[in-house]
């Protein structure tokens, strides 16, 4: 064997040494052992001041350091391993990650992990193996997913699981056990020590495995069956799975002020995106620009925020997040210039909080020691409010777009940091999917957002952390969804969303594709209707924003309707209104069309804003446009939820659809066998009556094709669904 010179550490160093010489910094090399406690390989973990974290394996192979995992034929084992094996009988915290098992071994709590959120699979866990277990995943989609399928995987070998709240901890979106220890030391003015951690709100009581991607390991079709199925060239374009008897109608483009649509025809004349999906991307970044400085008023009763909550129903590819791009560049743009002239005022209030912080310390000590000996500690006292007076105030940075964020992080944002905002996503589940909207989290979720819609007062109590009232903020959303997605969360949470009125506070547009018909083109030399919207958004931007008496709160202008915009208004509203009635046409959709009205007379504000500031009335030509856009948006909804709710079997094909979508970009496979699917697919589809019709129901919507392999049919999913857009 060759002698080895060098050390893990100047191995990782020279492997890595191209990364170092752009920036990168060695930040940790992660161990990986036997139970014995002999290193089998390591990860090395590099950091940079602007761009992610690097992490990369690394073995000594054949006498060699490689950048690679050895082979291990019975999976890889456990970081901490020889940890787990030396002690016995305390509870086990599995975390994402080394560096959070480290920063709990500083705390002498046991931890391990297998690494990454997707290696779960590949790692052995027999060490586990009946133990106590404490989950705590990272604060974002793919945590909630790793947790649900490490659960699976605890489940079976019988461990006694819990779980951290993690939405109760008020951590940053991504934020991790790292997180919450650095800001319970800034809250607390001490270290977290292992008792707090073991303090925290838990979820336990698992009594049986959740529906999880890791029960049918081998149950997956066959690499490359798509010869079976046919390759890409030879399947037809898959059919949209939602459909209804009403045409859509056509979006009313025209009657978006002059420099809204010369923007929006330019950008759609490249992207050759659905114009309404252009057009309602266009409307949300104009809400968000505008939401802060005005409110409109009807009457002297009915006043409301601008704010506009948006959401397109359209399959993976149809390019939401390039449009959002071009329509959001002014506000990043504002956003980055924003925070580079408030870095010096940070640094300050950095610097000015921890002296602060200091004289607080000494002055609790003082109060500590003069009570040990009975000494008065009224003077002490008395300084110590003195000294709470002069709390240097963390400056205001402007933060108005959010991705993936829970709704208490988003409300705890708007309450503390920004008083407006808003979400702005191409995948919407971090809305409408994953633990934010399952069991008793939608309806109070729900609730936070229909609250910051509205503009109206929301209170949130914690024991464990600081508790917050957000009051006058504005926030907007603007989504976009998979309608398999919309109908999950419609089954899971269809009643609330509707009953509260939650989804009806949203601008629907479910356009028809148009993929397959946008031939490449050269991007334009220049854009000048979008410059020019972007210029008028920029100036919008930087329009004061009008705080109210607490320093936290908005007061916007108030807009009030011109006489003839007033009557164009009602009679918008009483057209709806009449229509509510039981054998009416929106009968089926009287919580959308209840809140249509609101949302025209919003839309209205901002086509005013847009065009002639925050001064003057509304006039009637912009508010018959405003009308017209609502009920446009209206006639989607109604198509959307008129079509789903007639069809239980159509949702249950949606249903199966999703799944499979999702399996086979999850297990990198395209085919399923039938008995598979049975045993995996969710509860509602798994029984064969139910399965075979919505299996069928794919079929003749060309998005699956079934075959045989001997007795086996196998299901084998349309590979168009399946490409990276």
């Amino acid at each position: 064997m060759t002698n080895i010179i060098e050390t893990p550490k100047q191995a990782a160093r020279s492997l890595m040494a191209g990364y170092i010489s752009k920036g990168y910094e060695a930040e940790a090399l992660h161990a990986y052992t036997d139970s014995e406690g002999n290193p089998l390989h390591w990860r090395i973990r590099l950091k940079h001041k602007t761009l992610d974290k690097i992490i990369r394996p690394m073995a000594l192979i054949n006498g060699k350091y490689e950048l690679k995992e050895p082979h291990y034929p019975n999976g890889k084992p456990l970081y901490n391993l020889h940890q787990l094996a030396a002690v016995k009988g305390k509870p086990v915290f599995i975390v994402e990650g080394e560096k959070c098992a480290d920063t709990f071994a500083n705390l002498t709590i046991l931890a391990a992990t297998s690494g990454s959120a997707d290696s779960i699979k590949s790692t052995n866990w027999q060490i586990i193996a009946g133990r106590e277990v404490v989950i705590w995943r990272d604060n974002d989609t793919a945590g909630s997913k790793w947790q649900t399928d490490l659960i699976a995987m605890l489940y079976s070998l019988q461990c006694k699981i819990k779980c951290i709240d993690v939405e109760a901890l008020n951590l940053p979106a991504k934020g991790d056990c790292v997180d919450w220890l650095a800001g319970y030391e800034r809250l607390n003015n001490r270290k977290a020590e292992s008792s707090d951690i073991f303090n925290l709100p838990m979820i336990e009581g698992f009594i049986q495995a959740p529906v999880s991607d890791l029960n049918d390991a081998g149950e997956l079709g066959v690499s490359g069956a798509t010869n079976y199925g046919g390759g890409v060239a030879e399947w037809g374009e898959p059919l949209a799975l939602i459909n209804t008897d009403t045409t859509p109608e056509a979006y009313p483009i025209e009657s978006l002020p002059h420099i809204l649509l010369n923007a929006v025809n330019e950008v759609q004349g490249f992207v050759k995106a659905p114009i309404s999906m252009v057009a309602t991307s266009a409307l949300a970044s104009l809400a968000v620009a505008g939401q802060g400085q005005i409110n409109i008023k009807r009457d002297e009763k009915l006043i409301a925020p601008c704010s506009l909550f948006t959401l397109s129903l359209a399959e993976s590819g149809e390019r939401k997040s390039t449009i959002d791009g071009f329509f959001t560049r002014a506000i990043t743009e504002y956003e980055a210039f924003k925070r580079d002239k408030a870095k010096p005022d940070i640094e300050a209030y950095k610097a000015n909080i921890k002296s602060w912080q200091s004289k607080q310390a000494g002055k609790l000590d003082a109060i500590k020691q003069a009570s040990k000996i009975n000494k008065s500690t009224l003077a002490l006292e008395h300084e110590l409010r003195e000294l709470e007076n002069v709390k240097p105030i963390e400056p205001k940075v402007d933060r108005l777009i959010y991705g993936d964020t829970t709704p208490e992080q988003l409300a705890y944002s708007l309450a503390t940091k920004w008083p407006t905002g808003a979400v702005i996503s191409s995948e919407a589940g971090v809305v409408f999917g994953g633990h934010a909207m399952g069991g008793d989290s939608a309806m109070r979720n729900m609730a936070v957002l229909n609250v910051l819609w509205d503009g109206g007062t929301h209170t949130v109590d914690r024991r464990t952390s600081e508790s917050f009232m957000v009051r006058n903020a504005r926030l907007s959303m603007s989504l976009s969804i998979q309608p398999a997605a919309i109908l999950e969360f419609l089954r899971k949470a269809g009643d609330i969303a509707r009953g509260s009125g939650f989804l009806a506070r949203f601008l629907i547009a479910w356009p028809e594709s148009t993929q397959g018909f946008r031939d490449y083109i050269e991007p334009p030399e220049a854009w000048p209707a979008l410059a020019a919207y972007n210029t008028r958004i920029h100036a919008i931007l930087n329009m004061p924003l009008p705080y109210d008496e607490t320093g936290n709160g908005l007061t916007p202008v108030l807009l009030e309707l011109s006489p003839e915009a007033k009557d164009a208004w009602v009679r918008f509203y009483n057209t709806i209104e009449h229509e509510l009635k039981q054998d009416g046409e929106l009968v089926m959709v009287r919580d959308v069309a209840s809140k249509t009205a609101d949302n025209a007379a919003r839309i209205a504000g901002l086509f005013h804003l847009l065009q002639h500031g925050t001064t003057g009335q509304v006039n009637e030509a912009d508010m018959q446009a405003a009308c017209n856009v609502a009920m446009w948006h209206l006639s989607e909804s109604r198509r959307f939820l008129i079509g789903v709710s007639q069809s239980p079997e159509l949702s249950l094909a949606i249903m199966l659809d999703d799944w499979l979508i999702k399996r086979a970009k999850s297990h990198h496979a395209d085919s399923f066998s039938l008995t598979s699917i049975m045993q995996n697919a969710p509860n509602k589809i798994r029984r064969k009556a139910i399965l075979i019709p919505a299996i069928e129901e794919l079929i003749e919507a060309g998005r699956v094709r079934d075959y045989y392999e001997g007795d086996t049919r196998m299901i084998v999913i349309n590979p168009k669904l399946l490409e990276v857009q």
